[in-house]
């Protein structure tokens, strides 16, 4: 593990202050996101949800959950279609072409430098071709991405956190991890590995500009 100013500022910040505040980004974000403003615009014509006039809080809290349950709960059809674009990019990000650019010198990796296939653009294109010839042909409509878009959202914020949750888990085995402060939920907010690949695929690069 490699020690850096960084880690050690970490480890001076209160291991209960640092948890905390990681942990409200990690489950707040997605709530609030998701959740709440979702609701808004899906449900209350982009105004806030409120509690009604006399409406307790816990009621208003229940009316909300049901909003999930009822559209935005994870479903089969909507895990198929999110899978199946995740995987379809990873695919085009590991065999499309493009410019291949340098990274700069890395220390914790003895200054070492990766290559990035910088292959968006074609990939883009691609992805735009495939999914105009599976509306055109019937075999996918693509009004669906609408009509699922609460289960969607809800598949994508699993994935997002297994994806997460694995390649912390993978930089601890193989001894990858770096600026590990000792507090759970800082260290995985932050990530545990520095640069996570699939072959020549930057998963944080793919994650970014790739997968919504």
């Amino acid at each position: 593990m490699v020690k850096s100013p960084a880690a050690a500022s970490a480890r001076r910040t209160s291991g209960s202050s640092a948890n905390t505040k990681a942990t409200g980004m990690i489950f707040g974000f997605p709530l609030m996101t998701y959740d709440y403003f979702w609701i808004c615009v899906q449900f209350y014509d982009g105004h806030f949800a409120l509690p009604a006039k006399g409406e307790g809080f816990v009621a208003f809290l229940g009316r909300m959950v049901e909003h999930v349950k009822q559209d935005a709960s994870p479903t089969p059809r909507a895990a198929v279609i999110y899978l199946s674009l995740m995987s379809l990019e990873l695919v085009l990000a590991l065999v499309m072409s493009g410019h291949v650019q340098e990274g700069l010198p890395i220390s914790s990796l003895d200054y070492k430098t990766l290559s990035y296939q910088c292959s968006a653009l074609s990939s883009y294109y691609t992805t735009i071709a495939i999914f105009a010839a599976l509306q055109f042909t019937g075999l996918f409509r693509i009004q669906e991405v609408i009509e699922q878009y609460g289960h969607l959202m809800t598949i994508a914020t699993f994935a997002s956190f297994g994806i997460s949750l694995w390649t912390y888990v993978a930089a601890i085995l193989n001894g990858s991890q770096i600026r590990m402060s000792g507090n759970f939920f800082y260290d995985f907010f932050m990530g545990a590995g520095l640069k996570p690949r699939i072959g020549r695929v930057d998963l944080k690069v793919w994650a970014l500009v790739r997968v919504p």
